[in-house]
C-alpha cells in the first residue's frame, strides 16, 4: 500500500472505510444472487455474467473513490532575455543634436566623467518616489488608529531616516560639485539657482525629514525641552511641503549643474565626450553593451550572461537572431556591404514585429524580460498597443534605452506654393511660396 500510495492519491471526500464496506457489500451481494439465479444458465455463462457484474461493480467503486495518478516531473527551466537593438537608417546616422545634460549622460555611460560629479542625475527620481510614499502614508494616517497601524507607523519613521540621510549627502555632494573658475558671467545665473536648491536642501527639505523621522534639529530640540506629544500628521505636511518645493527646483537647478560641470570639463574629456556623441547610434548602443574595460565600466552584456541566457536581435524591417552575439558587437560593418537590399531593408523600423518574434521564439515561462535600444522611430505598419498589451498580460519586463539627441535638427522646406493654373509659352509667371523652418 505504501508503494502504491507514491504514484496513486484518492480524491474522493468520502471515508476509506465507508468506500470499504460498499464496495465489499456490493461484491457479496453480486455473488449471492447470481447464485440464486445460477440453476438457470449453465456454469460457464453463470460465471461469465457474474465477472461481467464484478468488473461494474468495481468500476462503479473506483468512480467513487476517484484514484489519481501523481508524478514528478523535473525540468530545469532556463531564464532568458532577449536583447533589441535597432540597425535602421535612422540608427545608422552620426547624431549631433544633443542637449548638454544629454551629452553628459553619453559621456557617465561611457565612463569619461565619473557619476559623483552628477549628483542630480536620478535626484528627480527619487524625490518623485519620495513623494509617492509620502502621499500613501498621508491615506494611510486619514484612516482610524489601530493597533497595526500603531506598529506600521515605525516604518515611517526608517523610510524618513533614510530620506533624511540621502538628503544630507545630496547636499554635501553639491557643495563638491564642478564649477569653473572663475564663474563667467553667462553661468552666473545656473551657479545662483544651484545655491538656492542647496539652500532648500538644507533648511527646508532635511529638517523636515530629521524631525518626522524623530530627531528634530539640535537648536529645535535645546529650545523645548519639554515639548507637547509630536504631531504626525503636522510633521508629515511639513515634509510634503518641502519635498514639493525641492521638486519644483530640481529640473532648473539640474539643467544649471550640467552646464556648470560641462564648462569646468578640460579639453581632453570634452574632445572625448565630442566623439563619443558624434558616432552613430548604432555604434553607441555596441558601447554601451559591450563596456569600457578600461575606463572600468563593466560590460552591460556579460553581467546579463551571469544570470540569463542572452538571445541578442537586430532589426529595421525583419528581426534577425545574431548566432555570435560578441562578434557582432566588437565589428564594424564595412561600406561594401550596405548593398540595395540592405538600405531596402533599413528604411523601416518595426518594432512590433521583433517584439512579436520574440514572443514566438522564446516561450512564456522562459522569458524573464527584454532590452530594448532603440531611438523609438517606429515606422511599421501596425501600431505597439496591441503587442504592449500582450507584453503585460504575460508579465514580461520591458527596459527600453533611447538612444540620440530630443534637439530636432534643423529644417528648411517650401511649404507651400500658390501659381497660376495655365500660362502660355513665353509668358511671365509670378508665383508665391511658402518657406517653413
Amino acid at each position: 500500500l505504501q508503494l502504491t500510495a507514491r504514484f496513486i492519491m484518492v480524491a474522493t471526500t468520502w471515508p476509506l472505510w465507508a468506500m470499504a464496506i460498499i464496495g465489499a457489500g456490493s461484491v457479496e451481494g453480486a455473488i449471492c444472487l447470481y447464485a440464486h439465479e445460477g440453476s438457470l444458465c449453465s456454469p460457464a455463462l453463470r460465471r461469465t455474467l457474474l465477472s461481467l457484474r464484478l468488473i461494474a461493480v468495481t468500476l462503479l467503486c473506483l468512480m467513487l473513490v476517484q484514484p489519481v495518478i501523481q508524478r514528478n516531473v523535473e525540468r530545469h527551466i532556463r531564464r532568458r532575455v532577449a536583447v533589441l537593438i535597432d540597425t535602421s537608417a535612422s540608427m545608422s546616422r552620426a547624431d549631433t543634436f544633443w542637449t548638454s545634460s544629454e551629452r553628459l549622460d553619453v559621456a557617465q555611460s561611457l565612463g569619461e566623467i565619473p557619476s559623483e560629479n552628477r549628483p542630480l542625475r536620478l535626484a528627480t527620481f527619487t524625490n518623485q518616489t519620495l513623494r509617492a510614499r509620502l502621499a500613501y502614508w498621508s491615506e494611510r494616517l486619514g484612516t482610524p488608529e489601530s493597533a497595526e497601524m500603531a506598529t506600521q507607523q515605525n516604518n515611517l519613521y526608517d523610510e524618513a531616516k533614510s530620506a533624511a540621510a540621502w538628503t544630507e549627502s545630496l547636499s554635501s555632494l553639491l557643495l563638491k560639485h564642478p564649477a569653473p573658475a572663475p564663474i563667467p558671467d553667462s553661468l552666473r545665473a545656473d551657479n545662483e539657482r544651484l545655491q538656492a536648491l542647496q539652500l532648500i536642501l538644507t533648511n527646508q527639505v532635511a529638517p523636515a525629514w530629521r524631525t518626522l523621522a524623530g530627531n528634530p534639529p539640535k537648536s529645535a530640540a535645546a529650545s523645548a525641552p519639554n515639548k507637547a506629544p509630536r504631531d504626525i500628521k503636522a510633521d508629515l505636511a511639513t515634509v510634503q511641503a518641502a519635498v514639493d518645493a525641492l521638486n519644483n527646483a530640481l529640473p532648473d537647478a539640474s539643467a544649471s549643474a550640467d552646464a556648470l560641470l560641462l564648462a569646468s570639463l578640460d579639453a581632453a574629456t570634452t574632445a572625448a565626450i565630442s566623439n563619443a556623441c558624434s558616432t552613430s547610434r548604432v555604434d553607441l548602443a555596441k558601447r554601451l553593451l559591450r563596456g569600457v574595460p578600461e575606463k572600468q565600466i563593466p560590460s552591460l552584456f556579460d553581467k546579463l550572461s551571469l544570470h540569463y541566457d542572452l538571445q541578442l536581435y537586430t532589426f529595421a524591417k525583419t528581426p534577425l537572431r545574431l548566432a555570435d552575439p560578441k562578434l557582432w558587437l566588437t565589428s564594424s560593418e564595412a561600406a561594401s556591404n550596405i548593398t540595395a537590399a540592405v538600405t531596402a531593408e533599413r528604411s523601416e523600423t518595426d518594432i512590433t514585429r521583433a517584439i512579436e518574434t520574440v514572443l514566438q521564439d522564446i516561450p512564456t515561462e522562459e522569458r524573464a524580460g527584454l532590452l530594448l535600444l532603440t531611438d523609438g522611430c517606429h515606422t511599421g505598419d501596425s501600431g505597439v498597443e496591441a503587442v504592449a498589451k500582450l507584453l503585460g498580460q504575460t508579465q514580461t519586463h520591458v527596459s527600453a534605452v533611447v538612444i540620440g539627441g530630443t534637439e530636432a535638427p534643423f529644417d528648411f522646406s517650401i511649404d507651400a506654393v500658390r501659381a497660376q493654373e495655365s500660362v502660355f509659352l513665353g509668358d511671365k509667371v509670378r508665383l508665391t511660396a511658402s518657406l517653413s523652418a
